[in-house]
């Protein structure tokens, strides 16, 4: 059976994170490395929209719509970087779909004076279906985007969690 052990080289690393006073055994390292890398990039755009909802709430607006708004943008980034090839019409795209849903929530809760729950819900409803159907039409598929040959950002290596500090040794 062959195991593999992950062994972290670098010294300036383990000093810093003084892995034995907290009692993590160093084989255990990257894997805690792994869940903590996987936690802040699954957990950042839940971050963003609890800060808007933070200043919304601030500004004495109630707005759940966060999601809706959200689904929208990443639907718009895909399909403008897919079919533009350029990833800064992407971004752009996104933030107009954002912006337009948003405007949406406004129009419904200025002027055709909807309580602003019942607009939040329907908005994240119309995403969460609305981005599905849109996906199916386009490619055919409902689980995600992957159809479509849409460009992504480069990898930005974090310091302390970028995995180039380890190397695996095969016992």
């Amino acid at each position: 059976v062959m195991i593999k052990k992950m062994v972290v080289d670098d010294e300036r690393l383990r000093e810093v994170l003084s892995l034995s006073r907290i009692g993590l055994p160093e084989e255990e390292f990257p894997q805690v490395l792994d869940r903590v890398n996987a936690v802040l990039r699954m957990s950042t755009p839940l971050i963003f929209a609890g800060m808007a909802a933070v200043i919304g709430a601030k500004a004495n607006i109630l707005c759940i719509a966060y999601e809706g708004i959200m689904l929208f943008a990443a639907l718009g980034g895909a399909l403008g970087s897919a079919y533009s090839q350029n990833i800064f019409v992407g971004i752009l795209c996104g933030q107009l779909c954002g912006i337009i849903i948003a405007a949406l929530f406004a129009y419904f809760v200025l002027y055709l004076d909807t309580k602003p729950l019942l607009a939040g819900i329907a908005l994240n409803t119309l995403g969460s279906g609305g981005t599905v159907y849109v996906v199916y039409l386009l490619t055919g598929m409902k689980q995600d985007t992957s159809a479509l040959a849409s460009l992504k950002f480069p990898s930005l290596n974090i310091p302390l969690m970028a995995v180039h500090h380890m190397h695996a040794h095969v016992l």
